[in-house]
């Protein structure tokens, strides 16, 4: 699992159900990082009473810096698999795997800015659909026959 997420940075390839996979642990663990902190200073507001900011300075002067870096890194580890499984998966499909991730990229950015975030997120669900319905190799097939 380790390898299939951080491993195969330049060359390995991803086939569409174990892609799925891997994105929707991706996911779950985003999402249950985000409430792990979001619980801990909600506990800890409501153990000061009530008082959010007094609450966010207690808990960062008694848990630290390093907890925030660990954070951090935990977010930024799993932002970089879920790329390193996008591009991978686009490899797969017959498309150079991050330099298509950058580009998705920078016209998810485009529309953000551009647009709103909700045309950034429909781009980004559109990608998210196309990898997961191309098959394997789609992009990349010869048709075998003499020209």
């Amino acid at each position: 699992m380790f390898r299939g997420l951080f491993g195969d940075v330049t060359n390995g390839r991803l086939a569409r159900l174990p892609f799925l996979g891997y994105w929707a642990l991706i996911f779950v663990l985003m999402i249950a990082v985000g409430i792990g902190v979001a619980v801990t200073f909600g506990a800890a507001e409501h153990l000061i009473g009530g008082d959010l900011q007094s609450a966010q300075d207690q808990l960062l002067g008694q848990v630290g810096a390093p907890a925030v870096v660990a954070i951090a890194i935990v977010f930024v580890a799993l932002a970089f698999a879920g790329l390193n499984i996008q591009a991978k998966r686009l490899r797969d499909i017959g498309l150079p795997g991050w330099w298509s991730v950058l580009g998705i990229l920078i016209i998810s950015s485009a529309l953000s800015f551009g647009l709103s975030d909700e045309a950034a997120s429909a781009f980004s669900l559109l990608v998210l659909i196309a990898l997961l319905l191309v098959p394997t190799g789609a992009l990349g097939r010869t048709s075998g026959r003499a020209s």
